[in-house]
């Protein structure tokens, strides 16, 4: 079936798993997480994002092939930035991420791009080695969220007095 009932209130929850529609003389399926053109919507309390923590975990898993091919930090970092970021980061703006997976990719990519030292400093190495746009996953996970908190801002301007965002410009 391609409908799907969803709600994040649980009273409303099993009123829809009961529910007889007239039109289909059945009940239609009632779904808590569901993958929608590329993200993972939740609908309840706990932090479910099954598609893009396995998008994650294939970056962190490209991170590992990118650190054993024999080219240079400057085409590593070129590989990381159009390759491997948009991989791991894709929906991050509408969708729940693992901080334990966002961890592991941030020490996968100051693998790859920076020094091996157990005392390295990540607010450091990124800005350091990272040859132009900075590579630390947080803050382009931050940027972008940004970015779609202002969009959704200018779309939507009967939303706007009820904003909690004072002019900025």
């Amino acid at each position: 079936a391609k409908s799907h009932n969803f709600t994040n209130a649980r009273k409303c929850r099993n009123w829809l798993k009961a529910h007889i529609w007239k039109c289909t003389q059945t009940p239609i399926s009632v779904v808590n997480h569901i993958r929608d053109l590329g993200a993972h919507l939740n609908m309840t309390a706990a932090n479910i994002s099954t598609t893009l923590n396995d998008r994650r975990t294939q970056a962190i898993q490209m991170c590992t092939k990118l650190l054993y091919l024999p080219l240079d930090r400057e085409a590593k970092t070129t590989l990381v930035r159009t390759a491997i970021l948009p991989e791991a980061l894709y929906t991050c703006e509408a969708a729940y991420i693992s901080i334990h997976l966002l961890a592991k990719l941030r020490t996968s990519i100051l693998d790859i791009i920076g020094t091996h030292s157990s005392s390295r400093c990540s607010a450091m190495c990124f800005p350091l080695y990272s040859k132009g746009e900075d590579l630390d996953p947080v803050l382009h996970t931050l940027s972008r969220r940004c970015i779609m908190l202002r969009r959704m801002y200018f779309k939507h301007p009967d939303m706007q007095a009820q904003a909690m965002i004072s002019d900025i410009y």
